[in-house]
């Protein structure tokens, strides 16, 4: 189990909210919703994009828009046109004042826009992911990135994220993006039975296929928890952490997962995540048991064992050295706390060592 599939199916995942988004021009909405992750999909006709301090990039049919972080970020057809409703947290959608409606188009509410028979079509999924784990993915990310499928030309970084113009490349019209946007589009606009299970499982393929572009574009600046785990002798080790993170592991037992020595590994380790391996094994674990007190009603020693600590008295001190509280009042603080990002934060170009 690696990071993104541990933020998708672990402890504080839920169900992507989904909505297809259909207007007619001129219309405009804010997306405050404080998601922790979103996606955003142009089926059809065009979308401005605008964030805080930084220009406006304009979408086409294709285009996909991942924001992070609890951004705000307006979508309209035109730059100047205003604002008429917001997404707000909980995914409650609002007209605002004076506004022309902008409401749910017919039963099931998955259809929210001002005209059902509009020329723009938007396919929205957000993820609510409050957590450590998800911490280390929403950490790496901008707040607004802009990858292209229609066209080969460069993308851009909405809203405030990296300013200095990078290309983040084209994903093709037949690579695996572009068909799942495909697949996407067509059930979305279905009514076949089993319609809410398939869109729940396409919209995770959907982000997870173009989180893997976004950071696979030559040139890119990679996450280290991502390039480790692409890692020849890291990527054993840390799948084997993660597959099992309560077993007994040592240096040597994860030395063997990579078929390399111990010290091969530990260098290895400090070179691209700059830390040992039970120095890693630890906070991953951590991690793990900060997500499941926050999202389960388990025991705290419960939570202990299934992170790997026999003894809780050693899970309650290392959990407070790491997090600032014991493991009860962390719980009992609520999700209001925003996680720490976990890891280290550097990044680099992609194919470096």
């Amino acid at each position: 189990m690696d990071t993104i599939t541990a933020v998708l199916d672990g402890h504080a995942a839920r169900r992507p909210f989904l909505l297809r988004c259909v207007f007619t021009p001129p219309w405009g909405i804010r997306l405050a919703d404080h998601a922790t992750l979103g996606l955003v999909v142009v089926a059809a006709g065009t979308v401005v994009v605008s964030g805080i301090d930084h220009a406006p990039v304009r979408l086409g049919p294709g285009d996909v828009l991942i924001t992070a972080a609890a951004a705000d970020l307006d979508l309209t057809d035109a730059e100047t046109s205003e604002v008429d409703a917001v997404v707000e947290p909980g995914q409650v959608c609002r007209t605002l004042p004076g506004r022309p409606p902008v409401t749910f188009l017919g039963p099931g509410h998955t259809d929210w826009g001002n005209d059902p028979a509009g020329s723009t079509v938007l396919l929205t999924a957000t993820w609510e992911l409050p957590g450590q784990v998800s911490g280390r993915l929403v950490g790496s990310l901008p707040p607004g990135t802009v990858i292209r499928t229609h066209r080969a030309d460069t993308a851009d970084t909405a809203a405030g994220a990296d300013r200095s113009g990078r290309s983040d490349g084209s994903a093709g019209s037949d690579g695996e993006l572009p068909a799942l946007l495909r697949l996407l589009a067509t059930e979305m606009a279905a009514t076949s039975p089993g319609r809410t299970a398939v869109l729940d499982r396409l919209a995770d393929l959907v982000l997870i296929a173009a989180l893997r572009h976004h950071w696979q574009r030559p040139g890119a600046t990679v996450p280290t928890w991502w390039q480790a785990q692409e890692d020849p002798v890291l990527g054993p080790a840390l799948a084997a952490m993660s597959a099992d993170p309560a077993a007994e592991w040592s240096v040597a037992s994860l030395a063997a997962t990579a078929h390399v020595s111990r010290a091969t590994l530990s260098r290895r380790f400090a070179a691209v995540l700059g830390t040992s391996p039970m120095a890693h094994l630890r906070r991953w674990r951590l991690d793990l048991a900060a997500d499941r007190l926050r999202h389960s009603t388990d025991p705290v020693g419960a939570v202990a064992a299934a992170a790997g600590f026999s003894d809780p008295f050693a899970f309650s001190t290392a959990f407070r050295r790491e997090f600032g509280r014991s493991p009860r009042d962390y719980r009992s603080a609520g999700p209001a706390d925003a996680p720490r990002i976990s890891g280290p934060a550097r990044a680099r170009p992609s194919g470096t060592p």
